[in-house]
């Protein structure tokens, strides 16, 4: 049975994370491969996927909506695209996580009953799998900026420190909804419609300066939109982030990876008798 001692504090996490580098290594190659294991197109579907959305999304919301994204771009030919498909990038590195997190424990059942493992680890192996994903997709995006403006603006290399927070993030709502899948096993359910909610509730499709004063608070309180506008304007505007915005959503998203870890640490103790 796996009831060795685990710390509750967060750095004990990272400090395992570090230790088990070299498994955590193992388990991302093993994940990445497995989604495409005897597919003919095989890895091409991590750039297939994201660019059949962005085609099917770009075509609703131009041809059929005449969406236009003025407050943040220049005008130019094919620019919707990219200032969408950079919305889709973000959302889709949460999304991702929300929906294989409540599984995670659930498919390692042999990890937890029958040896000693840190089991800390199984969420940042889904994290740093979607990071694979999202580094093709950002490579697809700066093409796309490449080939629609001209150029890349240097802002670009803001990206990571924009990233950084939001990666905190979604590592804590992963520790979270990993645990409270072993418990309540309609959150697999849940998550598919929170994400997206999550989606159309949020700046990827329109600035939230379109909606009513009244609604606006909805989009900024997802913490989805503060990210897409960020990369949106070291990308497209070719602007230094808003380090104040930046500054808060770091430590709501420390906050939030605190108590994403705690609550896993609380409840490693009964996946064994729960599962």
């Amino acid at each position: 049975m796996n009831q060795r001692h685990y710390s509750k504090n967060p750095l004990a996490a990272l400090s395992s994370i570090w230790n088990n580098r070299m498994l955590l290594k193992q388990f991302v190659r093993r994940d990445v491969m497995s989604r495409y294991r005897g597919s003919f197109l095989g890895i091409l579907w991590t750039l297939l996927v994201p660019l059949l959305m962005l085609g099917v999304y770009t075509v609703v919301f131009t041809v059929v909506f005449k969406a236009r994204f003025s407050e943040v771009g220049t005008g130019a030919d094919g620019e919707f695209a990219v200032i969408l498909f950079a919305g889709i990038i973000i959302h889709s590195m949460l999304a991702e996580c929300l929906i294989n997190a409540p599984n995670i424990i659930i498919n390692n059942v042999n990890l937890v009953k029958k040896v000693i493992f840190p089991l800390e680890i199984l969420a940042p192996v889904v994290v740093l799998t979607m990071l694979v994903q999202t580094l093709i997709s950002f490579v697809v995006l700066l093409l796309g900026c490449l080939i629609v403006y001209g150029s890349i603006p240097w802002t670009v290399f803001y990206i990571p420190l924009i990233l950084l927070p939001y990666i905190v993030f979604i590592q804590g709502v992963v520790w979270f909804v990993s645990s409270l899948g072993v418990f309540v096993r309609d959150v697999s359910h849940i998550v598919g419609v929170l994400a997206t909610v999550l989606l159309f509730l949020s700046t990827v499709f329109f600035p939230a300066s379109r909606l009513p004063e009244s609604f606006q608070w909805m989009v900024y309180a997802n913490p989805i939109s503060t990210i897409v506008d960020q990369v949106r304007m070291v990308l497209i505007q070719g602007s230094a982030p808003d380090f104040v915005s930046m500054a808060v959503y770091s430590i709501f998203s420390v906050a939030v990876f605190t108590f994403g870890h705690i609550w896993f640490a609380k409840t490693r103790h009964a996946f064994a008798d729960a599962l």
